[in-house]
């Protein structure tokens, strides 16, 4: 089977990336983990900066719309803990 003008379709394959390990390592993982540990040798958080921006890229944030959003109030210090 040949792939003509007549053959085309307008379906897109696409094949998403990971940052997972598989039997392979994935490539872009395997940048983020280094940039984490160049950043952990080095005591330059720009390169951890720059690992969590790759890791966004893949992972978007998304606004999560709640009735009620202070149930995802974050308890970080004993403080945080007596004003909830």
């Amino acid at each position: 089977m040949s792939n003509t003008s007549s053959d085309s379709s307008q379906d897109l394959i696409v094949t998403e990336r990971s940052y997972a390990d598989n039997a392979t390592p994935a490539a872009n993982g395997i940048a983020i983990a280094n940039l984490v540990r160049l950043s952990l040798l080095t005591d330059n958080l720009d390169y951890l900066d720059l690992a969590f921006q790759q890791w966004l890229r893949q992972h978007p944030v998304e606004v999560l719309h709640l009735a009620e959003p202070e149930m995802l109030f974050n308890c970080n210090t004993p403080e945080d803990l007596a004003l909830s």
